[in-house]
């Protein structure tokens, strides 16, 4: 039991560090608004698993690298790798959207198929 109180408390102190894993996991839970019972069966894996993960570097940027480490990283922890990288990539995504001072907030638009003056 001690052993597992110091890997979440590892794992909280990662999430203030975005090279780690449980940044991202906190960064995505955020934004989608999920508990961590959620985010791990989007992860088709466990909550212990999450804590696993959390304590991970997150996966190298380069292309190349990229996948690698993702499979790395899924097989370590044993969850979904396309669901994994899709977590990764949104949160790069939300990143270089604060970085550059931009809104955060969903933006819906609306197409029309025809001129107003149509109607």
């Amino acid at each position: 039991m001690i052993r597992q109180e110091r890997l979440l408390r590892a794992a909280a102190r990662a999430a203030s560090n975005p090279a780690y894993m449980a940044h991202a996991l906190a960064r995505y839970r955020k934004d989608r608004g999920m508990d961590e019972a959620s985010l791990a069966a989007y992860l088709s894996c466990d909550v212990n698993s999450l804590v696993k993960l959390s304590l991970t570097l997150r996966p190298r940027q380069d292309p190349g690298l990229f996948a690698a480490d993702i499979r790395e990283i899924a097989s370590h922890a044993g969850l979904d790798r396309t669901r994994l990288a899709s977590l990764v990539r949104r949160v790069e995504f939300l990143e270089s959207l604060e970085q550059r001072g931009e809104r955060q907030t969903p933006i819906l638009l609306a197409a029309r198929d025809r001129d107003e003056d149509e109607a």
